[in-house]
């Protein structure tokens, strides 16, 4: 009897040592000094060579009218377009949205298109409707 008394409570010992290494292992890994709250630090400013655009959003790497307008959608939880790149990649864009190199930001979205407000102009790109033949030919 003596020997499963003595056998539990080192059993019981074992699992709350394990328990603390554990825990103490967890939290020196979640930490590793950083705190999440603090601001990132950027590493320094690199000057890159005009017209260089590693590092920009896709979106901000051509002139608005270089995008396609593939289709708006409006609700009553607000207005949304798809626009695709020149790259082929398509991307879900809303109001105040950064579009095209000159700091363009999406103004209005409407049923027939998108406004981009610029420094000096306002440019439109309206959705470029395709019809879809689902009818067979022979």
């Amino acid at each position: 009897m003596k020997l499963d008394v003595l056998f539990n409570s080192w059993t019981k010992s074992l699992f709350i040592f394990s328990g603390i290494v554990l825990s103490i292992a967890v939290n020196v890994v979640a930490n590793e000094g950083v705190n999440p709250f603090d601001p990132i630090d950027s590493g320094g400013v690199v000057n890159l060579p005009s017209g260089h655009t590693e590092g920009k959003h896709p979106l901000q790497q051509h002139t608005v009218k270089n995008y396609i307008l593939m289709g708006a959608i409006s609700s009553d939880n607000g207005q949304i377009a798809l626009v695709r790149a020149k790259n082929g990649a398509e991307y879900f864009v809303r109001i105040n949205d950064l579009l095209g190199s000159s700091g363009g930001k999406i103004s209005k979205i409407g049923a027939n298109g998108i406004e981009v407000s610029e420094e000096d102009k306002i440019v439109s790109l309206l959705v470029r409707n395709r019809s879809a033949n689902n009818e067979k030919t022979e």
